[in-house]
């Protein structure tokens, strides 16, 4: 009898090491492999410690897509890492603090301004706001305004269409001074402005791609200058042009270039447009390359008595972008604010200028993303604007030298709230 019930013991035991392991060989890890996704190498799973598999499962060995409006155009798909009920977005904390604002009545000494903030637990940061230009205008003291600000150590943001030759004026100066400026061109006019639509986004791409190439101006170094291949597109065309700017990029990255995808008009898009797989996967993209990949925004409040009219759905729209990426747990891209202003052909006087200047640095300051912005306008046409802006180039140059803030480093929800009034900055002044 005894040795039946150790016969007995023995099976019971062998089945229950055959059931383990048959439920731990068809658990949540093995239906993704059958699924056969790649994910993506960037995305963040974070599963629970403590998970309770119901002795019954069931899989479903195969996946079926759901066609897009675009299925017949065949793209390279970023799976983000969703492998249960289980996984989650890692939460970000809390907002963080709005950059100290610092002024100073003499040129900053920056490197003892960074040592300074490191001992608070911050980091530097400089005027983000710079010019556009363009061929014709008034540009008067921009050379001035040029090496006054590199030769202080502060990144200089430069925006020119057609003409190249402000861009390589900067170029060359960063060159001897070793100062990371931040340069864009673009091509304007027939066939460089706009994609065809009419066309398979991915042949397009190409094809606009190499037209833009073909027309870069040799002295401009593509390695250190951002390209735009397009300009204020049609929004309600958004999944195309995802996937258009997509191939573009990897083109770009494939040959050395940067590349910025976009440049919406202000205003838009509306953030249901941002929310296509195929626009994602162009984000995924970037989050790989951000030294190579960016978006362009425009930003314009269309009116002079406040940069702040309507915010943050005109001036600092791109909120909306960084939240929708932030749940999507996809890194911020590299932004480039290729416009910025109050309107087409007007702006305020230069008292309120620099003070609008002041708020929007505090906002794209906590945003280390946001490399700079480009204020409009320097070039021809647009009626007189040009010998309107011109009169900001001695007070912008002055304050970039004289004023940096101090920023929390690091990465908190988006609360457009903290930068509501443009009028209360937080503003801390050394002699």
């Amino acid at each position: 009898m005894r040795e039946k019930l150790l016969i007995l013991g023995s099976i019971f035991v062998l089945s229950l090491l055959f059931v383990s392991q048959f439920f731990s060989s068809a658990g949540p890890a093995a239906a993704y492999e059958k699924a056969q996704l790649t994910p993506d190498p960037t995305a963040t799973a974070v599963i629970s410690p403590t998970v309770t598999i119901t002795p019954t499962v069931t899989i479903t060995p195969t996946v079926t897509a759901t066609p897009s409006p675009t299925s017949s155009i065949t793209t390279t798909l970023f799976v983000p890492i969703v492998l249960n009920e289980f996984s989650t977005i890692p939460e970000l904390p809390d907002p963080l603090p709005v950059p100290v604002l610092f002024t100073n009545t003499t040129q900053v000494d920056f490197d003892s301004a960074a040592a300074d903030l490191e001992q608070e637990g911050l980091v530097l940061g400089y005027n983000k706001v710079g010019f556009h230009t363009g061929s014709g205008g008034n540009r008067d003291g921009i050379s001035d305004y040029f090496k006054q600000v590199d030769a202080a150590g502060v990144p200089i943001f430069i925006k020119s269409v057609d003409d190249a030759g402000p861009i390589f004026e900067v170029q060359e100066l960063g060159k001897v001074s070793g100062v990371e400026h931040i340069m864009v061109y673009r091509k304007h006019g027939g066939g460089f402005e706009l994609p065809n639509y009419d066309n398979d986004p991915i042949d397009e791409a190409r094809i606009h791609y190499e037209r833009h190439v073909s027309a870069w101006p040799p002295e401009l170094d593509y390695t250190k200058v951002w390209m735009e291949t397009i300009n204020e597109p049609d929004k309600n065309r958004s999944e195309w042009l995802a996937i258009y700017s997509l191939e573009v990029a990897k083109l770009a990255v494939e040959d050395g270039r940067k590349v910025a995808a976009f440049s919406w008009s202000a205003g838009e898009p509306e953030v249901e447009h941002w929310e296509s797989d195929a626009m994602l996967d162009y984000f995924r993209f970037a989050a790989q390359h951000p030294e190579n990949v960016a978006v362009a925004l425009h930003e314009y409040s269309f009116v002079n008595d406040s940069i702040s009219r309507s915010y943050p759905y005109l001036v600092g729209r791109f909120q909306f972008l960084y939240e929708l990426l932030d749940n999507k747990g996809i890194d911020r891209p590299t932004t480039l604010i290729t416009e910025w202003g109050w309107a087409a052909t007007s702006i305020p006087d230069v008292e309120n200028s620099m003070e609008d200047i002041e708020w929007v640095n505090s906002l794209y300051n906590a945003h280390p993303e946001i490399l700079g912005a480009g204020l409009w306008y320097l070039g021809g046409n647009f009626e007189d604007i040009a010998n309107k802006a011109q009169k900001l180039i001695v007070p912008v140059g002055d304050y970039s030298v004289k004023t940096y803030w101090g920023i929390t480093p690091g990465k908190g929800k988006i609360d457009p709230s903290l930068f509501f009034d443009p009028s209360n900055p937080t503003r801390s002044l050394n002699p």
